[in-house]
């Protein structure tokens, strides 16, 4: 089955549009070292300029204002965000670290680390991709945003390319893994975060985050209902 043209272009370019946030977030919950802060004003303001098709969503204020502020992002915030992500994320002799990683929110009874890890870890594989064993664990936030963004990637590429079964294939996969993984723990981040955040700045990226992981499971299962349905117009088919 294959996407016409126009149809094709306008739903590759909403994915684009999703992996661009998706990394952007993913970028936000890694330490704030020199390089990030020097490529991330940038990305915001890319994401700013497109996403005005946006402001009628209930995200829309906290995800614009997250975008001013890093795009505003200069030599003189990156002391005070690197103290903030360290007390944070880092932790100290006063202040326990708030966890990033999924293993930390979910009841070890129902789901153990080990066996939560192995199952991100598949779902990785499943889609062809594997967890540097240097780099962060695998269910930590920004491994696990990131893996939605690259999904978001292949959508983009499959609905360019027409192909919209293996569209569909990665907007399923978005939908499983937003819902079992991102959806489930990313409001316990959010509130944690939020409740020793003496910035505010991060409680404002886990916050969006979370409330577009939520958006975005409803959003990818109506589209891939819509376009998985048999029971269209004939112009409707038409366009799919």
């Amino acid at each position: 089955m294959k996407v016409a043209g126009s149809r094709g272009a306008s739903l590759a370019g909403l994915a684009r549009l999703r992996q661009g946030t998706y990394r952007l977030l993913a970028t936000l919950l890694l330490y704030p070292d020199p390089e990030t802060l020097r490529v991330t004003p940038e990305a915001a303001r890319s994401l700013g300029r497109a996403s005005s098709w946006a402001a009628g969503l209930a995200f829309y204020g906290a995800w614009d204002n997250l975008l001013r502020q890093v795009a505003n992002l200069g030599p003189t915030e990156a002391e005070e965000l690197q103290e903030a992500y360290s007390v944070l994320f880092v932790g100290n002799a006063v202040q326990k670290a708030v966890s990033l990683c999924e293993s930390a929110y979910v009841d070890p009874l129902a789901m153990p680390p080990g066996q939560l890890i192995a199952q991100v870890e598949t779902d990785y594989a499943a889609a062809g991709l594997h967890v540097a064993s240097r780099g962060q664990a695998p269910d930590h936030a920004t491994v696990e945003l990131e893996f939605v963004s690259f999904l978001c990637g292949v959508e983009a590429d499959a609905w360019n390319s027409g192909l919209s079964l293996k569209a569909l294939d990665a907007l399923e996969r978005q939908r499983r893994f937003l819902g079992q993984h991102l959806g489930q723990w990313l409001p316990s981040l959010a509130r944690s975060v939020t409740s020793r955040d003496e910035w505010g700045f991060y409680s404002g990226v886990t916050r969006v985050a979370w409330t577009l992981a939520a958006h975005d499971v409803d959003f990818v299962t109506a589209l891939t209902t819509y376009h998985r349905s048999p029971v269209k117009t004939r112009e409707e088919f038409a366009s799919c």
